[in-house]
């Protein structure tokens, strides 16, 4: 009869853990999005990427993104304003300093 009830308790407990653990990860992965504003004023959500050599090089996931990888190039956004609205979602991004510095966000 114990035995019963252990093995119940764990796949409570598993249920509950594997719960959290998605709610956390949606939570992170939500919060943690930047924003990419256009010359055109079109806004884009991004989640993992990498600016480099003039580009901004994105990472994600087909299913739920429609891409695998994509780059952008710099020159078709508007800088200050995409910095001006991460700054008031309170996200950090940064672009690089200088053309050999790669900036990577996540």
């Amino acid at each position: 009869m114990q035995k019963g009830t252990a093995q119940k308790d764990a796949v409570q407990l598993s249920e509950k853990y594997s719960t959290n653990l998605a709610s956390t990860t949606r939570n992170t992965h939500e919060s943690a999005s930047a924003v990419l504003v256009f010359r055109d004023g079109h806004t884009e959500d991004i989640h993992d990427y990498i600016i480099a050599d003039g580009f901004i090089y994105l990472r994600g996931d087909y299913y739920s993104d429609g891409y695998w990888s994509k780059k952008i190039d710099l020159s078709t956004l508007n800088l200050p304003e995409t910095v001006k609205s991460n700054q008031a979602r309170g996200v950090r991004f940064l672009l690089p300093s200088a053309p050999n510095i790669v900036t990577v966000g996540r």
